[in-house]
């Protein structure tokens, strides 16, 4: 699958991992369903979370029509692999 934010500097410094899954067939436009996992979220709530990764991807949103996101700090990452 094709990244669609493989040139988003800023996505990269401010978000440092992700995953991403497009989302788009069988659906009637561009939609990605996206994990990020970044230490900005700390003492962060849900709202705050979306918001900074919306704002941080503000341009290539504006091509997406259904953006689906998971938003976790390294510890809740590493709680969830520890579970698998």
């Amino acid at each position: 699958m094709t990244d669609p934010f493989p040139n988003s500097v800023k996505f990269l410094f401010l978000l440092p991992w992700k995953e991403v899954e497009d989302t788009t067939p069988g659906r009637c436009a561009t939609s990605f369903k996206v994990l990020v996992v970044s230490p900005r979220f700390r003492g962060k709530p849900l709202l705050q979370r979306h918001r900074l990764v919306n704002e941080v991807l503000a341009e290539e949103l504006k091509h997406i029509h259904a953006f689906e996101q998971r938003t976790l700090t390294p510890e809740q990452w590493a709680k969830e692999q520890e579970g698998k």
